[in-house]
């Protein structure tokens, strides 16, 4: 291989090298707490007007890729909680607190007598189905 030659492989390997970086993922991660700062499971973080979701694990840790460039706004959602827009504007951590949206105060459960029921001489109510009423505060 003639130095010319070796010289334009390294070049064009230098700058394929480089190259990559752009065209690899961003990502956003980071830790949901609630207001008191334990890890919450199951919380959903989505990249908003896309479909891009993850949820957190156990530890409330959380990892989002996507191609789309910065600025971005993750929609972070759980029951009970407020729902919480945040703008990144990088890749990188970003820890987020969700306040409470309410307390529980009360749940109905309603069971039913009513037929078909396969032990007719229960003294108490079946329950077939499950009516919650919430009452938030």
């Amino acid at each position: 291989m003639s130095h010319k030659n070796f010289v334009v492989s390294l070049s064009l390997t230098l700058l394929i090298s480089f190259s990559i970086p752009t065209f690899s993922q961003n990502k956003v991660s980071g830790s949901i707490t609630d207001e008191e700062g334990s890890p919450l499971v199951g919380v959903t973080v989505q990249l908003k007007t896309t479909s891009t979701t993850t949820i957190t694990d156990s530890k409330g840790y959380y990892s989002l890729e996507e191609n789309k460039g910065f600025p971005w706004t993750l929609v972070i959602s759980y029951a009970g909680l407020q729902t919480k827009e945040v703008k990144v504007s990088r890749a990188g951590d970003y820890n987020i607190q969700l306040a409470n949206k309410g307390v529980l105060q009360n749940i109905t459960i309603l069971g039913t007598r009513g037929k078909p029921r396969s032990d007719v001489n229960r003294p108490v109510p079946v329950l077939t189905g499950l009516f919650i009423t919430v009452a938030l505060q």
